[in-house]
């Protein structure tokens, strides 16, 4: 739009007017006594920086440039808003970047451009009556970007300009939300940092060890790579995206035979399980397949024992006791029927998830399991695995995802 036209002045107006107005109801004053409309002023790119504009900068403006464009744009049609609304107005800082001579008519400047310093000296430099941080706050970033929203050493200031942080995404990325979530990354505590982040010594306190956890090489197997496969299939990222789905995943967790239970009767939370489950199971074989040799399984102080029942390795099972992906709660791990009725022919996977609806058993099978026929209760000594499976094996403990029977 034509910043300086009279007619995109009036229209702007008018509408943005008219949607104050049914949004409130018509009231003139509302909860704390005020309304508030955000105007966005975001990303206004190269759309100001035609020639005509840039020749009514030298006839009419100060600087003879941008500046000129958005201080009239403020001090023209937003000031204009704020008389027929009597609403707050809210920008994104962008015009800020263009050295603005009206921000101080501005209510409330919304940062995301800016990082936590720059925001902290613009609120003690006495310029701004109200800032809201989101720079460290948005939801759709992938990677470790999670940690920031504990990081953020912002205080309320004396003067009170910083009023809280605000969680923000892009809309276009929304259905991908509950994807990563859902991957024990705690993004949806974000939506209570308004009160948090002026706050946040205590809630730092209160996190550490979850934060260390989630940080560490510990966790390793939560990667981008994993986040992206499961946005890739739009099944799984369906699923991430409904409550119901991640209701039943976190009873998986608890309670299996529960889990087994809910999802009875229901084909298409079913199949999502299943797939979610072979996820997982392929990306835990990819992780230890990539790991570093691992010299020995042994418990410290022992040494691999000459035990003439050894099995051979077409025929070892390890037993595990899984971790879940929420880490407090643990579940004993057993064979599934259908591992324990492979054919000799077959060759299951080096790690596979228990293919049972609500079991989270996590199995080390290679070869046939002619073992576990005849004893499906049987617990193999570690020390009796073949180099290749003790490696997968003991990459998988020492990250934490699975504990070995003692």
């Amino acid at each position: 739009m034509d910043p300086i036209s009279g007619r995109t002045s009036k229209m702007a107006v008018d509408v943005i007017s008219e949607v104050v107005e049914l949004f409130y109801c018509g009231q003139g004053r509302v909860n704390n006594g005020e309304r508030v409309v955000h105007l966005g002023g975001d990303e206004v790119g190269d759309a100001w920086n035609t020639p005509a504009l840039e020749q009514w900068t030298r006839e009419h403006g100060k600087f003879h440039n941008r500046t000129d464009l958005v201080d009239y744009w403020i001090s023209h049609t937003i000031a204009e808003v704020k008389k027929r609304t009597g609403a707050r107005v809210i920008l994104w800082n962008d015009f800020l970047d263009d050295h603005t001579t009206q921000a101080d008519t501005i209510d409330t400047w919304q940062i995301w451009r800016y990082d936590t310093s720059q925001t902290l000296d613009m609120a003690a430099s006495g310029k701004f009556g109200s800032l809201i941080y989101s720079s460290a706050f948005y939801l759709d970033l992938l990677g470790d970007d999670w940690a920031t929203f504990y990081d953020v050493p912002l205080k309320r200031d004396g003067a009170g300009v910083i009023k809280g942080g605000e969680a923000c995404m892009w809309g276009s990325h929304g259905g991908l939300l509950g994807d990563r979530m859902n991957f024990g990354k705690p993004r949806e505590v974000v939506l209570a940092l308004v009160e948090v982040v002026l706050n946040l010594k205590s809630v730092q306190a209160s996190i550490a060890d979850a934060a260390k956890r989630l940080t560490t090489d510990s966790d390793a197997w939560l990667s981008p790579e994993l986040l992206k496969a499961v946005m890739a299939n739009p099944s799984l990222a369906k699923g991430f995206a409904d409550p119901r789905y991640q209701r039943v995943l976190r009873t998986m967790q608890e309670d299996p035979e529960k889990a087994k239970h809910e999802v009875a009767g229901d084909t298409d939370l079913a199949e999502w399980l299943r797939a979610f489950s072979a996820l997982m199971s392929r990306h835990f074989e990819k992780l230890a397949s990539e790991s570093s040799p691992v010299p020995s399984l042994s418990p410290a102080g022992n040494t691999p024992s000459g035990d003439k029942n050894e099995i051979s390795e077409d025929s070892e099972v390890a037993e595990l006791e899984g971790r879940s992906l929420y880490p407090k709660n643990t579940v004993e791990l057993e064979l599934s029927n259908e591992t324990s009725q492979r054919s000799a022919s077959e060759e299951p996977a080096a790690v596979s998830s228990n293919a049972s609806i609500g079991s989270s058993t996590l199995t080390v099978v290679t070869g046939t399991p002619r073992y576990l026929q005849s004893n499906p209760q049987a617990q193999l000594d570690p020390r009796q695995l073949p180099p290749q499976l003790a490696q997968k094996v003991m990459y998988l403990v020492e990250k934490g995802i699975v504990k070995l029977h003692a």
